[in-house]
């Protein structure tokens, strides 16, 4: 029951976080084959949102210091700018050129890199060398393969746009970044699906001035959008409980109310956790843990403070109150038998925690904390599975 529950779960979050890409994309499919070709101030119109949303993602990126997905963005603003500028030199040739053709290995080959970088810093050293690879690329490219076509048709050994190999490569890209984005589930992800499959339809019509630009307008428009909920996400959500984030305590600690106890919890034993279970299935005890606190008390903000941590904040309530309300959490958790994939016995663990009261003396919410996570740290040298108050 617990299994279904859980891929219940995972299937509403995945539809919500698809819902609006596949409506940006169902939309741009229905203006293309619904429309005769667009004019000029139209593609114009495209163009300039392309570039607007590109660049703009990028900047928010590069202001909050996120590597994901600044190559893939780089990676579509050089393939739309080598594209134009081709069919601006060559005009209907295009289709027979070979610097088309290797564009169209090339772009799906560093899509599917750039989709699958880890998450890290955007400034690093790495990364500039990363950088410098991709321009590189593109330069011993044109350099090398400005006479040869990489791109033929297996059958007739033909050239053709998009040729088998560029085919083949889409629709790798395709499988890998769909299957990604239902694994992981993020918004993110699934939009890297939906942008990939843009770009396929924009280059598979690439000789249509109109499929070029709208499918690429559509897909900045859908990675801009990504990019903000992903940068929102990443400020204020943990991504293994989905709980508010450590940095989020302190973005909104400045608006907690005047009157207010602050609540820590704290898994007993973690790191015997670490050494019992690997990380996957110690991260799922997290994830148990941290849906019975949001069951138990789903008007409060509660976050993830650190791996073993959570902290409560109990608006208008005094420390008495608060005491009775931790002691409640704990023997949830302490009564509870948590389920592992993979184990046929059940788990039971327990977490210990401490309350503190906001004083008139208290200059902000970080006294308050401290004062609570002393009394925890005196507590847990002594025992464990119990709840103090400051």
């Amino acid at each position: 029951m617990n299994k279904i529950s859980a891929i219940w779960k995972q299937t509403v979050s995945l539809c919500k976080n698809i819902f609006l890409p596949a409506l940006f994309f169902g939309i741009a499919a229905l203006v293309f084959y619904g429309n005769d070709e667009f004019g000029r101030n139209a593609l114009l119109f495209l163009h300039i949102g392309f570039y607007g949303c590109s660049f703009l993602s990028l900047f928010i990126l590069l202001y909050f210091n996120q590597s994901k997905p600044a190559f893939y963005l780089i990676t579509l603003l050089l393939s739309y700018i080598l594209i134009n500028s081709l069919k601006i030199k060559y005009g209907a040739d295009i289709e027979s050129m070979p610097h088309a053709h290797n564009l169209f290995v090339f772009l799906p080959f560093n899509l599917l890199l750039f989709s699958f970088l880890p998450e890290r810093r955007l400034l690093s050293g790495r990364n500039l060398i990363l950088f410098l690879f991709l321009l590189a690329e593109y330069a011993i490219a044109e350099r090398i393969l400005s006479g040869i076509s990489i791109d033929y048709n297996f059958e007739t050994g033909v050239s053709s746009l998009p040729g088998d190999m560029s085919l083949l490569l889409f629709l790798c890209l395709l499988a890998a970044s769909c299957a990604k984005a239902v694994q992981s589930g993020s918004i993110l992800d699934s939009a890297l699906f939906f942008s990939n499959l843009n770009i396929f339809a924009a280059t598979y019509y690439f000789a249509s001035p109109t499929a070029l630009a709208l499918f690429y307008a559509v897909s900045g428009i859908i990675m801009l959008i990504a990019v903000i909920y992903h940068i929102y996400d990443h400020t204020y959500r943990d991504a293994l409980t989905g709980l508010m984030s450590r940095k989020a305590y302190v973005i909104q600690s400045a608006n907690f109310p005047l009157k207010y106890s602050i609540g820590i919890i704290s898994v007993d034993d973690y790191d015997k956790l670490a050494y019992m279970f690997g990380r996957r299935q110690r991260n799922a005890l997290v994830k148990m843990i941290a849906q019975k606190l949001r069951n138990a008390e789903p008007d409060e903000n509660i976050y993830r403070y650190s791996e073993e941590e959570f902290v409560i904040i109990f608006k208008n309530e005094i420390k008495k109150g608060a005491y009775q309300r931790m002691e409640n959490l704990r023997r949830i958790i302490a009564s509870a038998s948590f389920c592992l994939p993979g184990r046929s016995k059940i788990v039971k663990l327990t977490v210990s925690g401490s309350v503190s009261e906001k004083k008139r003396s208290d200059a902000n919410s970080v006294e308050v904390l401290v004062r609570a996570h002393k009394v925890l740290q005196k507590a847990l040298s002594f025992s464990h599975n119990i709840t103090s108050q400051a």
